[in-house]
C-alpha cells in the first residue's frame, strides 16, 4: 500500500468522524427550538384563555353594578318627585333647581370617563391586532425557512446520490452499467419510499441512519479498491477536489443561516419583553382607573346623601314652624 494512499485514507476516516458529530450538534439544536416554540405556543394559549375569563368576569360585574345604580337613580327621582311636591315653597322650588343641575353635571363626568374608557379599549384591541398580525409574519417566515431547509436537504442529497452514481460508474466495467442504472432506479424509488416513512414516522430515521451508515461503509470498501489502480488516481482526486469546494459552499451557507437565525431569536426575546412591559403598564392603568373611578362615584354618593339629609331636615323645620304657627292662629 503507497504512502499517499495511507495518507489519503487517514483524512477520509477523520472528516467521516467530524460530520457525524456535525449531524448529531445540528440535530440537538433543532430538537431545543421545536421545545422552545412549543412551550412558548402553550403559554400564550393559556394567557388568551386567562383573558377571556377575566373579561367576562368584568362584564357581568359591570352590569351588575349597572343595575344597581339604575335602581338608586330611580328610587332617588321618586323620593325627590315627593319631596318636592310636599314642599311646594319657592326656597324648596331654587333647592331642587340646584339638585338636579349638580346631577346633570355629574352625569357629564360619568359619560367623559366612560368615552375615555372606550378609546382605550380601541388602543389596546389595535395593538392586539397589531401583534397578531406579527406573530402571522413570523409564522410564513417560519414556514419560508423551513421550505428552504427541506430544498437544501434535497439539493444536498441528490449532489450525494450524483456523486455515488459517477464513482460506482466509474470503477466498474461498461458490461456492469446496465446493472448498476438498474440498482441506483431501485434505490431512487426506495429514497421517495425513506421521504414518506419520514414525514409519518420518526422510527424511520433509525432504518435510513442505518442504511446510510451501511451504505458509507461500502463507499470505503469501493475507495480502498479503487485506490490499487495508480490510472484511476487522477480520476479520484478530480473528484474529491470537486467534493471538498462543494462542502466549503455548504459550510459557509449553513454558517449564514446560523448567524440570521441568532438576529431573529434576539429580535424575537426583545419584542417579548417590550410585551411583558405593555403588559404590566395595561394592568397597572387598569387597576388605578377602577379604584378611582369607585373612589369618585363613593365620594358622590356620599355628598348626595348629606345634601338630600340637610334638605330634608330643613323642610322637617319649615314644617313644624308651620304647624306651631298655625296652632297659635287657632288658639
Amino acid at each position: 500500500m503507497s504512502r499517499t494512499f495511507v495518507v489519503f485514507k487517514a483524512a477520509i476516516d477523520k472528516r467521516k468522524r467530524e460530520r457525524k458529530r456535525e449531524n448529531t450538534d445540528a440535530y440537538d439544536a433543532y430538537a431545543y427550538a421545536y421545545a422552545y416554540a412549543y412551550d412558548a405556543y402553550a403559554y400564550a394559549y393559556a394567557y388568551a384563555y386567562a383573558y377571556a375569563y377575566a373579561y367576562d368576569a368584568y362584564a357581568y360585574a359591570y352590569a351588575y353594578a349597572y343595575d344597581a345604580y339604575a335602581y338608586a337613580y330611580a328610587y332617588a327621582y321618586a323620593y325627590d318627585a315627593y319631596a318636592y311636591a310636599y314642599a311646594y315653597a319657592y326656597d324648596a322650588y331654587d333647592a331642587y333647581a340646584y339638585a338636579y343641575a349638580y346631577a346633570y353635571d355629574a352625569y357629564d363626568a360619568y359619560a367623559y370617563a366612560y368615552a375615555y374608557a372606550y378609546d382605550a379599549y380601541d388602543a389596546y384591541a389595535y395593538a392586539y391586532a397589531y401583534a397578531y398580525d406579527a406573530y402571522d409574519a413570523y409564522a410564513y417566515a417560519y414556514a419560508y425557512a423551513y421550505d428552504a431547509y427541506d430544498a437544501y436537504a434535497y439539493a444536498y442529497a441528490y449532489a450525494y446520490d450524483a456523486y455515488d452514481a459517477y464513482a460506482y460508474a466509474y470503477a466498474y466495467a461498461y458490461d456492469a452499467y446496465d446493472a448498476y442504472a438498474y440498482a441506483y432506479a431501485y434505490a431512487y424509488d426506495a429514497y421517495d419510499a425513506y421521504a414518506y416513512a419520514y414525514a409519518y414516522a420518526y422510527d424511520a430515521y433509525d432504518a435510513y441512519a442505518y442504511a446510510y451508515a451501511y451504505a458509507y461503509d461500502a463507499y470505503d470498501a469501493y475507495a480502498y479498491a479503487y485506490a490499487y489502480a495508480y490510472d484511476a488516481y487522477d480520476a479520484y482526486a478530480y473528484a474529491y477536489a470537486y467534493a471538498y469546494d462543494a462542502y466549503d459552499a455548504y459550510a459557509y451557507a449553513y454558517a449564514y443561516a446560523y448567524d440570521a437565525y441568532d438576529a431573529y431569536a434576539y429580535a424575537y426575546a426583545y419584542a417579548y419583553d417590550a410585551y411583558d412591559a405593555y403588559a404590566y403598564a395595561y394592568a397597572y392603568a387598569y387597576d388605578a382607573y377602577a379604584y378611582a373611578y369607585a373612589y369618585a362615584y363613593a365620594y358622590d354618593a356620599y355628598d348626595a346623601y348629606a345634601y338630600a339629609y340637610a334638605y330634608a331636615y330643613d323642610a322637617y323645620d319649615a314644617y313644624a314652624y308651620a304647624y306651631a304657627y298655625a296652632y297659635a292662629q287657632i288658639s
